[in-house]
């Protein structure tokens, strides 16, 4: 029996197809998120079955809108978080009270005030005029000369030394002179005849206070030294007689 065959009169060379890009499984593929297949999924002999979407990019005014957004949203968790540490910081301590004096009942405090710096307080009874550590609590009177009468504390010089107080130099009746007295001892200096409810002022050099006029108080200012004394608000003579 004869049978009829093929023979190849040249050298046949077989060669594999070089393994292309993984697809995915589905069958839409977005060309424009993923160039590295525009070569295989163009060729419809080679993925009859795929159907390629060709999405736009998105313009560059919303590019840049976003990007606004994006960086306005930082910035205002930025200044809300340092406003939250800045309100957290700036909440007061708890405040504690304490007892600085103890006079007795039949002797209460009639004056007061703390020095600048927070280490004395000056207060006055009808017994004198003291001054009290406040860390610590010890306490002396201050001595003064004997024709000098009794006199309220207005307030304090910077320098957490001298005392600005108020006196009935000729009696209840008359008006107050205010002084200069020092802690340390000493001749109380006389600032002004007439006045009150002295504040020196944070420097030091002016000193306002009260007087009384006709018919209401007035606010004067002077200097440290009791130079200068004027009127700053007050009624005119010709308001006070009516």
């Amino acid at each position: 029996m004869q049978t009829v065959g093929y023979r190849f009169l040249c050298e046949v060379t077989v060669t594999e197809p070089s393994p292309g890009p993984s697809l995915p499984s589905n069958s839409s593929v977005d060309i424009a998120t993923r160039p590295e297949w525009q070569p295989v999924l163009s060729d419809p002999e080679i993925l009859p079955d795929y159907t390629v979407a060709v999405l736009p990019r998105p313009p560059i005014a919303v590019r840049r809108r976003t990007m606004v957004i994006g960086a306005s949203a930082a910035i205002i968790v930025l200044v809300a978080a340092i406003g939250f540490i800045q309100i957290r910081k700036s909440r007061p301590a708890n405040v504690v009270e304490s007892r600085i004096t103890a006079n007795p009942q039949d002797r209460p405090v009639m004056s007061s005030a703390i020095s600048p710096d927070g280490k004395y307080l000056a207060f006055t009874d009808k017994t004198g005029m003291y001054l009290r550590q406040v860390e610590g609590g010890e306490t002396h009177k201050l001595s003064f000369p004997e024709d000098f009468p009794r006199a309220d504390i207005e307030g304090w010089f910077p320098d957490s030394v001298h005392l600005v107080v108020s006196s009935w130099t000729e009696g209840t009746r008359n008006t107050r002179s205010l002084w200069r007295v020092s802690t340390m001892g000493g001749t109380p200096i006389r600032l002004n005849g007439a006045g009150s409810f002295a504040r020196v002022s944070p420097d030091g050099s002016q000193i306002a206070f009260l007087q009384a006029g006709l018919s209401r108080s007035e606010l004067w200012l002077m200097s440290s030294d009791g130079e200068a004394p004027h009127k700053i608000v007050g009624a005119d003579e010709s308001d006070e007689q009516i």
